[in-house]
């Protein structure tokens, strides 16, 4: 793997981000990839967004969009050609059935036919087994998917302005972790030895600051970006985001034009510096949102983390696939295939016909879609989740996952808390209460108010703070006694 150094010699850190999101990018597109054979509730999401023109494109970590939806394509085209294929021998079985068991008096051809039909189902059904198992073998297998796809463009998706459905804007970013947020007063200055005269700045300045903190780390898959975040229902006349209202919104805008909102004070269009660290992979991606806001003679602090856990358990089984195909297995699929085909020659007419009848719905989608913007004024363009988001598991694959997960985190906050206190030094400004917030937000581990993902698990609600509190009062009281 190629390393990027600066003019000076040292490592950059965004080059070694792209780096890092290179090789994370070919690992959760793969498992999506083969998901897409796998799992027809995920393939029919993909295919169902793919069809939204008019859907804004949700943020996505280390998803290649475009070739998943094209696996998703491939597969659902091979099934319906094995089951329209297999209606003509269902239509033939079917009458062979009613020959025999009738009173037609044909004799034993309708058993014959029905036993052709019979075979040939079997032989279709197979080849369509056989047919995908070896594409799977040879393109999505560690092995094959990287001789094949040597530069995945990961981030292909990912854009400077987010444009979301519902309530949270975060959309892409996975399971909310909890934040905190607090006001700083600028006019009080540090007294001591080292006081220094108040100096006024400009909040750009603070988030240039802030972004050389997270860059003198050096992790080599840390991402930094700045994003706009808007609701869906709030583009509509706004050409700068939404150029044709028959259209899907723009996914990235100038960055003038993101800078000009630094300073917060637009109510809809909210600007945010967001920190993200891809680890295992792209199993695992946490995510932080930060936001300042001067008012009058206050500083307003805002910090939101998120946590994109492992894919499905199922999804990694795509692993357990030898690059080769083995007697076996071949013995495996044929039997599956036997006793698939008796089931598919009933239900293929069916399959079909549903298909047909999907397919005359799509056709005036534009149309009807074209209608409900034109009617509802408040239309809303925003994308609600992401793929990775669709396919994210409940649970950590590996224990050791989840304490790097704790480690990404924490190093992260203390990181942004520690840039805070020395701008804020630096300018003469009284940074003792925020250290004391530094200290009970960093020993209280991952704030989970409203979170659903703790620091010892993968499950706590809207009281996961109180039952907190209610520990650290306990263990006090009986320190105390």
């Amino acid at each position: 793997m190629a390393v990027a150094f600066d003019r000076h010699g040292d490592e950059d850190p965004q080059a070694l981000g792209a780096v890092a999101a290179e090789a994370f990018g070919h690992e959760t597109t793969r498992y999506l990839c083969g998901a897409a054979y796998t799992d027809a509730g995920f393939r029919d999401a993909v295919l169902t967004r793919g069809r939204e023109g008019f859907r804004a494109r949700a943020p996505e970590v280390g998803v290649d969009v475009a070739m998943v939806t094209d696996h998703c394509r491939r597969a659902l085209r091979s099934k319906a050609v094995r089951d329209l294929v297999l209606c003509p021998l269902s239509v033939v079985v079917l009458l062979a059935a009613a020959a025999t068991y009738g009173s037609f008096g044909m004799g034993l051809l309708p058993q014959r036919l029905a036993l052709i039909c019979g075979l040939g189902a079997i032989v279709i059904t197979a080849w369509e087994a056989f047919s995908l198992d070896g594409l799977i073998r040879r393109r999505l297998t560690r092995e094959g998917f990287r001789r094949q796809h040597a530069a995945p463009e990961p981030h292909a998706d990912s854009g400077n302005l987010v444009v979301y459905s519902g309530f949270s804007p975060f959309v892409g970013s996975g399971s909310d972790l909890g934040g905190w947020s607090f006001a700083v007063d600028l006019e009080r200055a540090r007294d001591g030895v080292q006081a220094r005269p108040l100096r006024s700045f400009e909040l750009a300045d603070l988030y240039r600051h802030i972004d050389g903190g997270f860059k003198a780390l050096r992790l080599p898959n840390l991402q930094l970006s700045r994003k706009l975040f808007v609701s869906g229902r709030a583009i509509r006349g706004d050409r700068r985001f939404l150029p044709d209202v028959h259209k899907r919104p723009v996914s990235r805008v100038d960055e003038a034009l993101v800078e000009s909102y630094a300073s917060g004070v637009s109510n809809e269009v909210r600007y945010y510096l967001c920190v993200e660290v891809v680890d295992w992979s792209g199993e695992l991606a946490v995510t932080q949102f930060i936001r300042f806001r001067k008012l009058s003679s206050k500083l307003f602090v805002e910090f939101s983390a998120f946590l994109l856990p492992p894919l499905r358990p199922a999804y990694y089984d795509l692993d357990k696939v030898h690059p080769r195909l083995r007697f076996k297995d071949g013995v495996r699929i044929l039997a599956v295939s036997v006793v698939k085909s008796w089931f598919l020659q009933i239900l293929a007419p069916l399959l079909t016909f549903g298909r047909l009848l999907n397919a005359i719905g799509l056709w005036g989608l534009e149309g009807k879609q074209r209608k409900a913007i034109n009617e509802d004024l408040l239309f809303d363009y925003g994308c609600a989740q992401s793929l990775r988001e669709m396919a994210a598991g409940k649970e950590w694959r590996v224990y050791f996952q989840k304490l790097d997960k704790e480690m990404h985190h924490k190093i992260l906050q203390q990181q942004m808390l520690d840039s805070l206190v020395d701008f804020l030094d630096d300018h003469g400004v009284d940074t003792s209460e925020i250290k004391e917030r530094t200290v009970h937000i960093l020993n209280n581990g991952v704030i989970v108010s409203g979170g659903s993902i703790n620091a010892q698990g993968m499950a706590v609600g809207e009281g996961a703070q109180a039952k907190v509190a209610n520990a650290v009062r306990r263990t006090r009281e009986k320190v105390s006694a």
